[in-house]
């Protein structure tokens, strides 16, 4: 019942996709290192996902039966929470991962195995975003050139009136 986690396996999970080998979530032209455990508690949750996964469980599975308190548990899932931009108010429900009081996690988020071709599709995607935000990014610069020069200007204008005085 203890058997390793497959990392080679690429999930799909909500927007995000998984990269078990690279500790990665990333959607869109975002990209997200995570920490090994903080990976390896995701994977878990994705393979049982829709279903509740106790801390016990998570303990057995990802600490691997080590001494781990619930707080370790619970930082844990915080910082899952926090990367996957879950819940970001207090009013919003969570999208990804939401706790079962008394038993433990459910991730609620629409979660697929993904085959090569579309880790491809995705990784193209992605990348296809990067270049379109690195183009918007350039125009924007080409936008602000000439007014930082213009304030630049009136800056060294007014220092050098004020070293005349």
């Amino acid at each position: 019942m203890n058997e390793p986690m497959d990392i080679s396996t690429c999930w799909q999970v909500g927007d995000w996709v998984l990269n078990g080998e690279q500790n990665t979530i990333s959607r869109a032209s975002h990209e997200i290192t995570l920490s090994p455990r903080l990976t390896d508690v995701l994977l878990f949750m994705a393979s049982r996902a829709g279903h509740v996964v106790s801390r016990d469980e998570l303990v057995t599975h990802v600490w691997h039966r080590a001494i781990v308190t619930d707080q370790a548990v619970n930082q844990s899932i915080f910082e899952l929470r926090k990367a996957l931009r879950d819940g970001r108010s207090r009013n919003e429900a969570p999208t990804y991962i939401n706790t079962v009081s008394k038993r433990g996690y459910v991730l609620v988020a629409d979660v697929k195995v993904l085959d090569e071709e579309s880790v491809e599709k995705s990784e193209k995607k992605s990348m296809e975003s990067v270049v379109r935000a690195s183009e918007e990014s350039n125009l924007n610069s080409h936008l602000w050139t000439p007014m930082l020069d213009w304030i630049d200007g009136i800056w060294r204008h007014t220092k050098s009136y004020e070293d005349k005085q």
